[in-house]
């Protein structure tokens, strides 16, 4: 084979490509080898450029786009390069970028597979109305192949939403002690800090320490052991009940041996702790002698507390002492019971700073050898109802404060004696207005003293109007001893 002058292959000079079978012709003289060679290789060049696929062998070309073959003699094709790199994407659930969204109008969840991911361009909410509120900057990722576009409530779980701008969000430090409460660090609200105080469920508050912080329920023990449960709310009227056969262990609240208490001032007691709101509180002692003082307590009630009786068959008697005192106390009704005393100084009713209690019906005096009845100064008595007197007293009533009885009756039997007088007020500003009351029987003794400034108003009862054998002084306030009387 040889070549010609003009760069032909010699033996073929119009064949269009090499392929494989052409041998170099001998040189012969003359041969320009510059222009062969140039012609070589354009001719190469133009080949290579119109190279297809079917000119390669078999096999040479891959078209399998799971490149099972995983050879270094084949050359896989552009179409299952892809193929294969989205299927591995897919397979490995790799976060694929899908664009920016403008969530200013607040957009549903768009149509996604799991691994789509979207950024927020513009702030608002993404998955409707109702979705999450984005900022710029966020990432919304969906978890979940084949999912439908939608709103939150429809497809918003296949869907996290990632906050990448984090203004706003709170740091803390690098540790803390476990079980303590954070608190802020300063005041910008975005730095938290260890506040040095635990929670305690101790009920007892041993530690006693402002490093401990207790729980509602901690309190609520320590308040129960500590303070008691409160005062107990009245949400009916009620009755305690005291019987000679009772006991104070008892609850007080039936009229037998095993509920009733046994003596008066334990129900007075019992009754002190209870908030009668509007509701009625009354203490009923049975029929017997009661013998141990009574101090009438202090309530919380917005009716008039009331201590009765059965009758006089239910007797209070006190040696030396009073049988009831009112103290400062609630304005308490007495009915329904006979008072007597002995021994000296012994005041059936007392009533001493600022008291003011009511005598009902049914209460006779039996006799004494101190006062039926003693109001200091500042106190006051009312009494609504009918009584009766059947023992007498050094004095029936003595007074430096008010007293209130018109138009009741008072009963006297088997002429009771008042060694020193029947009434007595003899301080400035005591008064007794008793006008149109009826006494019935006869008593001996003074029959009143009024002194000092102190009043009594008989509504025009005259000088025997009171019971007792001897005459009233303190008439005349303009006279000894000063007293005013009408």
């Amino acid at each position: 084979m040889g070549l010609s002058a003009t760069g032909k292959i010699s033996d073929d000079p119009d064949k269009p490509f090499l392929d494989g079978t052409e041998k170099l012709a001998a040189v012969g003289g003359g041969i320009n080898y510059g222009i062969l060679l140039s012609t070589i290789r354009s001719w190469v060049l133009s080949s290579i450029s119109g190279l297809t696929t079917a000119m390669f062998a078999a096999n040479v070309i891959d078209t399998d786009t799971t490149l099972a073959a995983n050879s270094d003699t084949r050359l896989a094709s552009q179409k299952a390069v892809k193929a294969y790199a989205d299927a591995r994407i897919a397979a490995q659930d790799a976060m694929v970028f899908k664009g920016a969204t403008d969530c200013s109008g607040n957009p549903n969840y768009p149509a996604a597979d799991r691994g789509h991911t979207y950024r927020v361009s513009v702030a608002g909410k993404i998955g409707g109305a109702s979705g999450v509120v984005v900022e710029i900057g966020d990432m919304f990722i969906c978890n979940t192949d084949a999912t439908a576009g939608g709103n939150q409530a429809a497809v918003g779980a296949k869907w996290n939403v990632i906050q990448t701008n984090i203004d706003g969000a709170v740091t803390g430090p690098a540790s803390a002690t476990s079980g303590n409460l954070a608190t802020y660090n300063g005041t910008s609200g975005k730095i938290i800090q260890d506040g040095g105080a635990a929670i305690s469920t101790d009920g007892t508050f041993a530690s006693n320490a402002d490093t401990k912080v207790p729980t509602e329920k901690a309190v609520k023990t320590y308040f129960a052991a500590n303070a008691g449960a409160g005062r107990a709310v009245l949400t009916a009227d009620r009755t305690y009940y005291v019987r000679s056969d009772g006991n104070d262990s008892n609850n007080g609240l039936a009229d037998t041996s095993g509920g009733a208490f046994l003596t008066i001032q334990k129900a007075m007691d019992v009754a002190a702790a209870i908030d009668c709101g509007h509701w009625q509180l009354t203490v009923s002692a049975q029929a017997g002698t009661w013998t141990a003082p009574v101090v009438l307590p202090r309530m919380l009630s917005a009716k008039a507390p009331i201590l009765t009786g059965v009758g006089s068959t239910t007797i209070l008697s006190v040696a030396a002492n009073t049988g009831i005192l009112a103290n400062g106390c609630t304005p308490w009704i007495l009915q329904n019971m006979k008072l007597t005393g002995s021994g000296a100084g012994a005041y059936c009713v007392r009533l001493t700073n600022g008291a003011a209690i009511t005598l009902g019906s049914g209460i006779e005096f039996g006799a004494t050898t101190g006062y039926h009845i003693y109001v200091h100064g500042g106190c006051g008595l009312t009494i609504t109802s009918n009584y009766t007197i059947s023992g007498g007293a050094d004095f029936h009533l003595v007074s430096n404060g008010w007293v209130y009885s018109s138009g009741i009756t008072v009963t006297l039997t088997g002429t009771p004696t008042f060694s020193s007088g029947y009434c007595v007020f003899n301080l400035s500003g005591a008064s007794y207005f008793a006008s149109g009351m009826t006494f019935s029987g006869s008593a001996t003794g003074q029959r009143f003293i009024v002194s000092n400034g102190a009043s009594i108003y008989t509504g025009g009862g005259g000088a025997n109007y009171f019971p007792g054998n001897v005459a009233g002084s303190g008439t005349n306030p303009g006279a000894s001893p000063y007293g005013m009387y009408s």
